[in-house]
């Protein structure tokens, strides 16, 4: 079992303990490597990449985020990052006496980002929690990928029907690849080519039964989705009337 100690991420995150695990073991993973760089897909204030910041076996990290905006999500309503900068989360990180000099950011979506020729060992998608944002954020990071990676998504609960699309796609490439949904974990792992070939279940306990954890995420995200969305009037006499309001702006 993999122990989560304070001072690996001492800043507030949106990650669990289950979660936090997954990611030490990914990085346990990528310690095998002479050096490693780090792609984040939505970082909000820093949490999740603290212990890559503190490792001096990772020479880069590059942070991409559409902050400062109101994102819509999966269950019907829409969360508030617009108080949220880079420089929020930079000075939050350095205030936490992290050294940021191997951190770039970039505020925007992936599919906007200028930079040619970039590649990465371990890219972790976690920005707007809606299916078709995943996807995109997914399809164009693949261009700034290393033959041989490691792709996590956090909230699979919320995307899982992106994460599922993009399994069938690499299935039909006959790309050489490994999924594993961890357990107890909002966390998903697409592992390629060698780390596809690496011991993962013994290092990862993954999800028994994927079909039934899928059936659950769509009950789950109805429900949310109606009780967001969904106002019901009952008149005196009559047929309740249902109506679909706009998305609530709910704050993180």
């Amino acid at each position: 079992m993999t122990v989560i100690t304070p001072s690996a991420f001492p800043i507030s995150s949106q990650t669990s303990i289950a979660d936090k695990e997954v990611l030490l073991k990914i990085k346990q993973l990528l310690g095998q490597l002479p050096s490693y760089t780090f792609l984040e897909i939505g970082s909000y204030l820093g949490g999740s990449m603290t212990p890559f910041l503190a490792d001096a076996n990772c020479s880069k990290i590059l942070s991409i985020d559409e902050r400062e905006r109101q994102q819509p999500d999966e269950r019907g309503a829409k969360y508030d990052y617009s108080g949220i900068t880079h420089d929020t989360m930079i000075k939050n990180l350095q205030s936490h006496g992290f050294n940021t000099e191997k951190l770039e950011v970039f505020d925007g979506s992936i599919s906007q980002y200028p930079k040619k020729g970039e590649v990465y060992d371990f890219i972790f998608i976690d920005g707007e929690h809606t299916d078709w944002a995943c996807f995109r954020d997914y399809i164009h990071a693949e261009k700034f990928f290393k033959h041989d990676c490691i792709v996590a998504f956090h909230d699979t609960n919320l995307v899982y029907k992106a994460i599922k699309i993009i399994n069938e796609l690499l299935a039909a490439r006959n790309a050489h690849f490994k999924f594993i949904k961890a357990k107890d974990s909002a966390m998903s792992c697409l592992f390629f080519n060698q780390f596809a070939s690496v011991d993962l279940d013994t290092l990862f306990l993954a999800e028994p039964d994927l079909d039934k954890f899928y059936l659950e995420c769509e009950a789950e995200l109805l429900l949310a989705a109606a009780r967001n969305r969904i106002t019901v009037t009952k008149p005196w006499r009559g047929e309740a009337v249902y109506s679909v309001k706009d998305a609530p702006l709910l704050s993180q």
